[in-house]
């Protein structure tokens, strides 16, 4: 299997953010999104493979990642 980036695309609907850092203000809080990043970063570490980029709006988390070489 190749270990190409791949794109992740999450709504961020009502399932999603039980299992997501609980802030305030939800995810119009300040520190929603770097709540989220740290949180999302340490899920994706358990599968190996690296985080390239991360993006967390109202609507929407995208994770681009590598895995790791066999994954």
């Amino acid at each position: 299997m190749s270990n190409a980036p791949r794109l992740m695309r999450l709504p961020l609907n009502e399932t999603l953010r039980k299992y997501l850092p609980q802030m305030p203000g939800g995810p119009f809080d300040p520190g929603f999104s770097q709540a989220v990043s740290a949180h999302l970063r340490d899920l994706f570490a358990v599968l190996g493979g690296m985080v390239n980029s991360m993006s967390v709006g109202p609507d929407e988390i995208q994770v681009t990642w590598t895995p790791q070489p066999g994954l």
